[in-house]
C-alpha cells in the first residue's frame, strides 16, 4: 500500500531555492510552467506556482489567476507572485513586452501575405470581389474586408510608401 505524505511536505521537495526565483524542479508543461499532478481527493493537474501560491497563502479566489513579478514560469517563490485578475494578467503581459502581434502575416492562421492585399487593393484588372475570391481562394467578403480596410489595415499600399 502506497504512503501518501502531504502535500505540503513533497511539494517543496521539488524546488531549488535560491537567493532570487525559486525554480520548480519537476514537470513543465510546454509554455515553460510548472506542472504538477494532485492526486487528493481527486485528480487534479495545475501549475506549479498555483499550489505554492496556495500552499502559502490559502485557497484561491475562484476567477482570479496568480501572476509572476519575476515573469519566471518555473519560478514558484510565493514572494514573486500576486493575484490580478484576466485582465490584470493581459496587462501584466503587455507591460512585459510579452503580448505577440496577432495582425498580418505574424497570425499564425494567416492565408494572406501583404504582398497579396496591396494586388487585392490595387486590383489594376478591375476584378470584382467574387473574381478576386476565386483568385486568392477566400471567400467574396474577405476580399472586400480588405479592400475597405476592415482588415489589414497595417498594410500601406505601394503609393503611400509601403
Amino acid at each position: 500500500m502506497p504512503r501518501h505524505r502531504p502535500l505540503t511536505e513533497w511539494f517543496w521537495e521539488k524546488v531549488a531555492k535560491g537567493p532570487g526565483c525559486w525554480e520548480w524542479q519537476a514537470a513543465r508543461y510546454t509554455n515553460g510552467y510548472g506542472c504538477i499532478d494532485i492526486r487528493r481527493p481527486y485528480r487534479l493537474r495545475t501549475t506549479a506556482h498555483r499550489v505554492a501560491w496556495a500552499l502559502t497563502y490559502g485557497p484561491i479566489p475562484a476567477g482570479l489567476f496568480v501572476l509572476h513579478r519575476c515573469d519566471h514560469p518555473t519560478c514558484v517563490r510565493p514572494d514573486h507572485l500576486f493575484l490580478g485578475t484576466h485582465t490584470d494578467n493581459m496587462r501584466d503581459m503587455v507591460a512585459k513586452g510579452r503580448a505577440r502581434p496577432r495582425s498580418g502575416e505574424s497570425n499564425g492562421l494567416a492565408r494572406l501575405t501583404e504582398v497579396a492585399v496591396r494586388a487585392i487593393r490595387a486590383n489594376p484588372d478591375g476584378l470584382s470581389a467574387r473574381a478576386l475570391a476565386r483568385q486568392f481562394g477566400m471567400h467574396a467578403s474577405t476580399i472586400q474586408q480588405v479592400q475597405h480596410r476592415e482588415t489589414w489595415r497595417h498594410v500601406r499600399d505601394a503609393e503611400e510608401g509601403a
